[in-house]
Formats: structure tokens, sequence, C-alpha cells
């Protein structure tokens, strides 16, 4: 007898930031999807945080990878 399993589930994490979108040049909210992915809360931008020193953000294009942690335990 096989036991089927239900849809994945993920964990998904939002952050609130500040800083300037490179994009629309605004400081603005910046929504923390995954990682050091964030979304320009005025201009809806997707950008990759870098960290070298200073915390900069640029924009994520179709060739960035954002990957989703898939829950073990989950329901």
């Amino acid at each position: 007898m096989s036991k089927t399993k239900g849809p994945k589930s993920y964990i998904f994490q939002t952050e609130i930031v500040t800083g300037v979108c490179p994009e629309c040049t605004a400081n603005t909210l910046l929504v923390g999807l995954k990682n050091s992915f964030y979304k320009c809360s005025i201009c809806g931008e997707t950008l990759e945080q870098r960290v070298n020193g200073v915390i900069k953000y640029i924009q994520a294009d179709k060739d960035t990878r954002i990957a989703l942690r898939h829950d073990e335990d989950g329901p």
C-alpha cells in the first residue's frame, strides 16, 4: 500500500527594511522575499541585496535564481 503525499509546504518569511531602490532612486521600504531578495514598495522592482562593506541593492533579472526552502516537517 503506497502513501500519497499532499502538496509540498514551504517556509516563506518576509522582512521589511529601508533602502534606496536603484530603479526608481527613492528611499523606500523594501520587502524581503527570500534571503537577499527584496521588492521595492514604490516601483515593484525585484532587487538583490549585496553586502561588501556596505549594503547595496541591485536589480534582479531573469537569470537570477530565487530558491525556496522546502519545509521537510510541514503539515
